[in-house]
C-alpha cells in the first residue's frame, strides 16, 4: 500500500504539470474548443488516476486488515463491490466527458489529447521508476550471472534477462 502511495503522488504531479503545459500550449491554436478540451481532458484523467489509487490503497488496507487477500468468502465479495464502484467511476468519467462536449463545446480530441497527457506522465513516471540504479551491466549481481541478473530479469529489456551475458567492463551495445 504505500509503495502504491510513494508512485502516486509524484505520478499525479508529473501529470498535473504536464497537464498545465499541454494546456498553455493549447493556447497557440486560439481554439478555445481544444483548449477546454485538453484542459477537461485532463481534469478527468487526473481525477481518475486519483480515485483508482483511493480504491486500490483501500481494498489494500481492508484486504490486509480482514487477512483475506486472494481467498473467497468475504474476499470474494469485497472484489465483487470494488469491481461495482469502479464501473460506477467509469460511467461517471464517461457521463463527464459526454457532458463537457455537448454543453461545453470542449473538443472531442482536446479531451482525448489531455487525458493522454495524464497517461503519459504516467508511464514516465513507472519509467522512471523502474529504472535500475547503479551500473546498466549487472554491478552487484553473482559472478557469470548475465545482465539481467539482480535487476528483475523477465521485465522485456533487450538482451536481458532471457540467459544473455554481459562481459564485465563492457556495455549492452558492445
Amino acid at each position: 500500500m504505500r509503495q502504491l502511495e510513494r508512485f502516486l503522488r509524484p505520478a499525479l504531479r508529473h501529470a498535473a504539470v504536464l497537464a498545465l503545459v499541454a494546456t498553455a500550449l493549447s493556447l497557440v491554436s486560439r481554439s478555445a474548443s481544444l483548449t477546454l478540451g485538453i484542459a477537461l481532458g485532463a481534469a478527468l484523467a487526473l481525477a481518475n488516476l486519483w480515485t483508482l489509487g483511493r480504491v486500490a490503497a483501500g481494498l489494500a488496507a481492508v484486504a490486509e486488515a480482514r487477512g483475506e487477500a486472494g481467498t473467497g468468502g468475504a474476499g470474494a465479495r469485497l472484489g465483487a463491490a470494488a469491481g461495482v464502484a469502479l464501473a460506477g467511476k467509469l460511467l461517471v468519467l464517461l457521463a463527464a466527458l459526454w457532458l463537457g462536449w455537448r454543453y461545453l463545446g470542449a473538443s472531442i480530441g482536446g479531451m482525448a489529447v489531455g487525458y493522454m497527457v495524464v497517461m503519459a506522465a504516467i508511464v514516465v513516471e513507472g519509467v522512471r521508476r523502474g529504472l535500475p540504479d547503479g551500473d546498466d551491466a549487472g554491478a552487484g549481481a553473482p559472478a557469470g550471472a548475465g545482465a539481467g541478473a539482480g535487476h528483475g530479469a523477465g521485465h522485456g529489456g533487450a538482451g536481458e534477462g532471457a540467459g544473455a551475458t554481459v562481459a564485465p567492463g563492457t556495455s549492452h551495445g558492445a
